[in-house]
């Protein structure tokens, strides 16, 4: 009976997990540490930009929308989106 509610318990995390990032995507938090043409490196994981990638910063008063460029390396951020191979690809990238 124990072992039941442990396998229930783990199968309805991991689907609140799968439906925080977005329902079949994946949500990394980290540091960028690097910044390429349409790629960003956080925990050493390529992140893919795309048309239609959205860009957020929080700031005191909620999120604001920002751009790519607005990126820096060091910034922490979160990124939601799905990986295609080893590569994540963004759908949105926060701030923090």
């Amino acid at each position: 009976m124990k072992r039941n509610l442990m396998i229930l318990m783990v199968v309805i995390l991991m689907a609140s997990l799968t439906i925080a990032a977005g329902g079949n995507g994946v949500k990394i938090q980290g540091v960028i540490t690097a910044i390429g043409d349409n790629t960003i490196t956080v925990n050493a994981i390529t992140v893919q930009i795309k048309n239609g990638t959205q860009f957020y910063e929080k700031t005191e008063t909620g999120c604001v929308e920002i751009d790519f460029v607005d990126l820096e390396i060091g910034d922490r951020v979160n990124v939601i989106g799905q990986f295609d191979g080893d590569i994540l690809v963004a759908n949105k990238i926060i701030v923090h």
